[in-house]
């Protein structure tokens, strides 16, 4: 299983703020 892919999928079905979040904490 590839964690960046399904980290992308997780995004994709998520709000934009929660990416900004993720990306904050450092899951670019």
């Amino acid at each position: 299983m590839n964690k960046h892919n399904e980290l992308q999928l997780y995004l994709a079905s998520g709000s934009p703020r929660r990416h900004e979040l993720l990306t904050r904490l450092g899951y670019r």
